[in-house]
């Protein structure tokens, strides 16, 4: 969910195209480090940072591939739930304050007036066959469409929401091994981390 690309004519063109709407439905591995602070027992607080991973859309036109990284910084409050002598079931909510880094390429079509192609942004590829004239009868100016290929727009920062569910074994009063299950609503794109 980002801002869409604003619709422009030639010769006017973005220097960028927005992913908004492109879904990321992707698999990929994540990691954290983090500092956990127990203020009372079986209550306190986490400050960390994960990095999500790299997500890709192999579905855009003419065989392009998106790709979307994700990272975060986050600060969470949890509560440890015993279960057994050894066993803890644990809960946290927290908030995150992500950051995204988009590469790829997408083609776009643009209608209007013939530009300099000499100007055009350096990021540009322009496809030797995407450019075609028409000329129109009823007006003497010569309008271009031409098919480009344009870089993605990395999404803005976003501030989400941090979920997660655990279960801890206790090997002893400072260490633990944890099986957890985290959302992180953030916006762009929700990532489930296992």
């Amino acid at each position: 969910d980002t801002d869409p690309t604003p619709v422009f004519t030639l010769p006017q063109l973005p220097s960028e195209i927005s992913l908004n709407g492109l879904p990321f439905d992707d698999d990929d591995v994540a990691g954290r480090i983090f500092v956990r602070y127990e203020f009372i027992p079986r209550a306190g607080v986490e400050v960390g940072y994960w990095d999500l991973g790299e997500f890709e859309n192999r579905d855009l036109a003419f065989g392009q591939t998106a790709k979307l990284g994700a990272s975060e910084w986050y600060a969470e409050a949890y509560y440890r739930l015993p279960i057994s002598q050894r066993f803890n079931m644990k809960g946290s909510l927290g908030a995150a304050y992500a950051e995204f880094d988009a590469s790829g390429r997408t083609a776009v079509l643009g209608v209007g007036a013939s530009p300099a192609l000499g100007r055009l942004s350096p990021d540009l590829v322009l496809p030797p066959t995407s450019i075609g004239a028409i000329f129109n009868p009823l007006n003497s100016a010569v309008a271009f469409d031409v098919s480009a290929k344009f870089p993605l727009a990395s999404p803005d920062s976003e501030v989400g929401i941090l979920l997660g569910i655990a279960l801890e074994w206790q090997l002893t009063d400072r260490w633990a091994l944890e099986l957890g299950y985290d959302q992180h609503r953030i916006k762009v794109q929700d990532v489930e981390s296992l």
